[in-house]
């Protein structure tokens, strides 16, 4: 039962911001999309580690699926740009 709660508290942020991420990848620079989701999925993964219980751990999963889909929006398009340009 709790690796579903766990697994629930990741995907259901993820899906959620992944529409909020794609829709500022196109408005914002994805360079700088891609550095200030790398910098809030840090201590995303710190606290993911770091929890005592497992509300903490709950918390901190959504925090991680958050921060997780905000910074593959911009990476992957980024990275089928950088693959075209290189052929």
């Amino acid at each position: 039962m709790q690796v579903s709660f766990s697994m629930m508290a990741i995907i259901i942020p993820s899906v959620i911001f992944s529409f909020l991420a794609g829709w500022l990848s196109d408005r914002v620079c994805r360079y700088r999309l891609i550095l200030v989701a790398s910098t809030l999925y840090l201590p995303a993964t710190a606290l993911l580690g770091a929890a005592p219980n497992l509300i903490m751990f709950l918390l901190a999963s959504v925090y991680f699926g958050a921060t997780s889909s905000i910074l593959q929006a911009p990476t992957l398009p980024e990275m089928g740009a950088i693959v075209g340009r290189l052929g």
